[in-house]
């Protein structure tokens, strides 16, 4: 009695710890923190953790064979214990170091495993490195299937089981307890880690779906406002400038009074597509918004200040939006125009709005000159 008492608890306790090594190791993988020292020695500081609950656990284990009062086989339920936290660093992320650390660690415990033959233990412990390179490249489908997570441990354990008989043979724990208490570590840290990545997923689902407009699928003006800002910053920091472009659909009043919202939406949505469209084949990084009820924006990060180049894409812009034809349920057809501004950010700015106010001013330049007009750093072209 006094011995399964021991063992349960010992196995309770065990848990508790390699679950709160899950824990901290998926919040230093995620990057939960903003602190310069953890986001400088991040994939060191998970190396860290991990070795440092592999040290606790192989010196528990030494320690506790020592005892004359500890029951044997509590070497067997710390290698379950071993064998269950690498794995879960290796299916948390690629990582490199985190690979190359293990494998320097895992080729010295075979080598100096008690009474292991010198001719045994290369195969063994290539058999252990080809499973963790395997792990850190498929880490992503091991990592969120069941299915995949837990036979991937019991292959990754095999042939640590194999050289700890061949070691210490004596160590009689029953089949029962050894493979339950390892079925059980390993589900406990396989829904862990599932529950914790599933949740970073809607994480950054939800921050996407705060970033993005519903209807036209565009970055919306939160996401315009902060990169904007930061955009601001570089310039201040590199000298990189951007370009920015707000465009309005005219009279789009109208089109909604006459054909209906949901042409109108409809509207809204294929001049969003031909924006992404027109703005993926640019030599420069592109953004694009919607930054208002019919008010698109984009900008073009780390340019070359060219005004002829600005006023080519601007009437690109302008001329492919009116090439689109819409025709609503009652067959009647209609087409756009818009009226667009443009300028880029200077040095002399003092605020990281200072660009889209001027660009927005010269929107309001274009509509003011009749509508279907372009006007850049407040020369109206066309």
């Amino acid at each position: 009695m006094v011995v399964w008492g021991l063992r349960i608890t010992t196995f309770i306790t065990n848990m508790a710890v390699i679950v709160a090594f899950g824990v901290l190791y998926t919040w230093l993988q995620q990057g939960h923190s903003e602190d310069k020292f953890v986001v400088r020695w991040r994939p060191w500081l998970q190396i860290a953790a991990l070795w440092t609950v592999l040290i606790i656990f192989h010196f528990a284990s030494v320690w506790g064979r020592a005892e004359a009062v500890t029951p044997v086989g509590y070497g067997w339920n710390y290698l379950n214990f071993q064998a269950a936290a690498m794995v879960y660093a290796l299916l948390s992320g690629r990582n490199r170091r985190l690979l190359w650390s293990l494998i320097i660690l895992m080729t010295l415990w075979y080598h100096f495993l008690a009474d292991v033959p010198l001719s045994m233990w290369p195969p063994i412990a290539a058999l252990t490195i080809i499973t963790m390179a395997l792990g850190n490249r498929f880490w992503t489908p091991l990592g969120d299937h069941w299915y995949y997570y837990a036979p991937y441990t019991l292959v990754f354990i095999a042939p640590l089981m194999y050289a700890n008989w061949i070691s210490i043979k004596n160590i009689d724990v029953g089949l029962l307890w050894q493979f339950g208490t390892l079925f059980a570590t390993i589900a406990c840290l396989g829904a862990l880690h599932r529950m914790l990545v599933n949740r970073k997923v809607r994480e950054v689902r939800l921050v996407r779906e705060g970033q993005i407009d519903d209807l036209t699928r565009l970055h919306n003006f939160r996401m315009f406002d902060a990169d904007l800002n930061k955009a601001y910053q570089d310039m201040l920091l590199t000298g990189a400038k951007i370009a920015l472009f707000t465009f309005d659909i005219d009279h789009f009043k109208r089109i909604n009074d006459r054909y209906g919202h949901l042409v109108g939406n409809t509207v809204l949505e294929t001049v969003a597509r031909r924006l992404d469209e027109i703005t993926a084949n640019t030599d420069y990084t592109v953004k694009t918004y919607r930054t208002g009820g019919e008010e698109f924006t984009f900008m073009l990060f780390d340019i070359t200040v060219d005004f002829d180049r600005s006023a080519q894409f601007a009437r690109l812009i302008k001329d492919e939006m009116a090439k689109l034809h819409f025709t609503t349920a009652k067959g009647e057809t209609f087409s756009i125009t818009i009226s667009l501004g443009e300028d880029h950010s200077r040095y002399d700015d003092q605020n990281y709005l200072d660009v889209y106010n001027r660009a927005d001013k010269y929107l309001y330049d274009s509509k003011n000159h009749g509508r279907n007009t372009i006007t850049l750093c407040g020369v109206t072209i066309d």
